[in-house]
């Protein structure tokens, strides 16, 4: 992908946006099409069980219910997951390790 965007470039203008800023969502939209490339969510059938579980940024943890929502619901929505799950890194090291606690 890399080469042929660069090929791309020679004879295209191209607009780069960046929807992420210090760890934080500023542009909803440009993330959704992120998203949807990122592992081709749009192709995704409704019919099928699809899940998914995105970690947050360290400085994201604290962020509003509001932003943790909107995620959830363009993840439902528009890729029609059956079900979302967002945790904090360190909640998704602890799980992985097999604990629930740090402690």
């Amino acid at each position: 992908v890399g080469a042929e965007m660069e090929n791309y470039s020679k004879t295209h203008k191209i607009n780069k946006t960046v929807p992420i800023q210090n760890g934080m969502i500023f542009d909803y939209e440009g993330m959704e099409q992120i998203w949807g490339e990122a592992a081709g969510f749009a192709s995704l059938s409704p019919s099928l069980d699809n899940y998914v579980l995105m970690t947050l940024h360290p400085r994201c943890c604290f962020e509003s219910r509001e932003t943790k929502q909107a995620i959830v619901k363009t993840m439902f929505e528009n890729f029609n997951f059956s079900g979302a799950f967002v945790i904090s890194r360190a909640q998704a090291t602890l799980y992985g390790a097999g604990k629930s606690t740090g402690l």
